[in-house]
């Protein structure tokens, strides 16, 4: 027993930061300019749900759900899996995120209605994204290597956190709850690592979460103003 408790969280990583921040490069280089068409389609459509478009509420996350399924087969399946023996456990997350916005995109009808505090922190949720590239630039770090926006699990979860903010309240833990556990799960990971990417990730993890879980008003219906039961 005393063996078991001499072990570090460091000790069950297969990897070092090296390693892992490698596999973005390789992920980048490989499949350019796939990332920046992808990054380009899910931040035009965050931005059209914000300005109340309300096709965007089938548009968006059928497009995250895509996102989900590359990056879930793509990034972590084929570059992640080989140095992680837990990613097939892991990919129960995504799974979920697909599922949820699948359903909601065929479902969901209403645009999007809420305070101005929400709309805040769903933005800053959506800007986070940018953080990685942030981080890279001010530490010295290739660009080559950066998570962009939508193109891994990481990012995908803060744009799916951003956009279930601005839902119904039963459609958006749906969504945010998987979101979330993933975030979470990454913090895990980069913090191991020790890497000052994890602050990064708890950032976007609680603009989210903050976003998700402020108040609402309440209208006759029991609905915040300006949506429809899914």
């Amino acid at each position: 027993m005393s063996d078991w408790l001499s072990y570090r969280p460091a000790d069950f990583l297969l990897f070092g930061p090296e390693t892992y921040f490698r596999l973005f490069e390789r992920w980048n280089t490989d499949w350019w300019p796939v990332h920046g068409i992808v990054t380009l389609g899910l931040i035009s459509g965050l931005l059209l749900l914000l300005r109340q478009r309300s096709f965007a509420m089938r548009l968006l996350p059928a497009m995250l759900a895509i996102a989900w399924l590359w990056a879930a087969a793509g990034f972590l399946w084929l570059y992640y899996r080989p140095i992680n023996l837990a990613v097939p456990a892991m990919l129960i997350v995504p799974a979920l995120c697909v599922a949820t916005l699948a359903i909601l995109a065929l479902r969901h009808r209403s645009a999007a209605s809420a305070a101005l505090p929400v709309r805040i922190l769903a933005s800053v949720a959506a800007l986070s994204v940018l953080g990685d590239l942030v981080l890279a630039m001010a530490s010295g770090r290739s660009v080559a290597g950066v998570q962009w926006p939508g193109n891994t699990p990481d990012t995908l979860a803060m744009l799916t956190l951003a956009w279930a903010a601005l839902l119904e309240v039963r459609a958006r833990w749906l969504v945010a709850i998987p979101a979330a556990i993933w975030l979470l799960m990454a913090w895990v990971t980069l913090a191991t690592l020790d890497s000052v990417a994890a602050w990064w990730i708890a950032g976007g993890l609680l603009a989210g979460a903050l976003a998700t879980a402020w108040p609402r008003s309440r209208d006759a219906n029991g609905l915040a103003p300006g949506s429809n039961r899914v």
